[in-house]
């Protein structure tokens, strides 16, 4: 990302340390909210296998 002779790492580096604070803390939450969309994928995958196998048992059931 280089823009006009200054590339991100240097601002970074002579930001204040209120700016950093917050970078650091806008980076923790985006990994908490990847880590969040990761698990929510698995679960669903996990869930619809699980209703195509409860599907496919119940369907082969002559009575309830």
């Amino acid at each position: 990302m280089e823009s006009a002779g200054i590339n991100f790492f240097e601002m970074v580096e002579h930001s204040s340390g209120m700016a950093k604070t917050v970078l650091l803390i806008l980076l923790a939450f985006s990994i908490v909210s990847w880590t969040i969309m990761v698990n929510k994928v698995v679960v669903f995958r996990l869930a619809r296998k699980e209703d195509d196998r409860f599907l496919s048992v119940f369907s082969k059931c002559l009575t309830l």
